[in-house]
């Protein structure tokens, strides 16, 4: 379930180049807050929903700047980062 949960509603998924954030959520969520441990590295990800979506990304910001694209480099350095995703 956690499984599920993680990879196809919260839509975190982990790839061999990267980590994936795909969110399909209920529309009337307001957003949520995920932090999760990924090759030695920390991802601190954070989801607004302000137009009540179920899906789509309209702005992604990594470690407070602009960010192209939902799929998020391995950092493997031992730190922490941020990603803030707008729907």
């Amino acid at each position: 379930m956690l499984f599920c949960g993680l990879n196809f509603i919260l839509g975190i998924k982990p790839k061999y180049d990267g980590l994936v954030v795909d969110p399909c959520i209920p529309s009337d969520w307001d957003e949520y807050e995920v932090v999760r441990k990924f090759r030695n590295s920390t991802y601190k990800i954070s989801v607004k929903n302000p137009n009540h979506k179920e899906s789509g990304i309209s702005e992604v910001k990594l470690d407070g700047k602009t960010f192209e694209g939902n799929k998020f480099p391995v950092f493997d350095d031992g730190k922490e980062h941020t990603i803030e995703i707008v729907m």
